[in-house]
């Protein structure tokens, strides 16, 4: 099942970038939980689609355009994936920001139910029972 999510997870993306989150609803179960980067000034949860559609576009209101480039794709053991992009910002002022963003994402009958990036490498890789040795090397996944 883990290559199937490993699919899923490149189709969302290009999903995103194609269409933004409202394209990426048909990848997600009804109970999806988002949860933003901990390391976000006060981090928000949304629980089902409608929620978490709400909280991700208020997230990305503040840009012009946001797109996704996957580096790595990681299947984890169980239903997990992590995903290892470049996030690219560009502000309506004609700023541009790139950022690096890992995902642990949770499938439950081939849907998204769980969906947890974060800015921070180490966090990331503690959320997906990484170990520690992955976590001292330095790039990507």
């Amino acid at each position: 099942m883990s290559q199937e999510n490993v699919e899923i997870v490149r189709r969302s993306v290009a999903a995103f970038n194609e269409g933004g989150i409202e394209a990426v609803a048909q990848f997600a179960h009804p109970e999806i939980e988002f949860q933003e980067p901990p390391t976000q000034p006060a981090p928000r949860a949304a629980r089902g689609v409608e929620e978490t559609r709400e909280t991700f576009t208020s997230f990305d209101e503040a840009w012009e355009e946001h797109q996704s480039e996957i580096k790595e794709i990681r299947e984890l053991p169980g239903e997990e994936v992590l995903l290892s992009t470049v996030e690219h910002f560009r502000g309506r002022d004609g700023m541009e920001l790139d950022a690096a963003c890992w995902t642990v994402y949770t499938f439950r009958q081939g849907k998204i139910i769980k969906l947890r990036p974060f800015w921070d490498r180490a966090q990331a890789f503690e959320a997906a029972g990484l170990s520690e040795q992955a976590t001292s090397e330095e790039g990507t996944p």
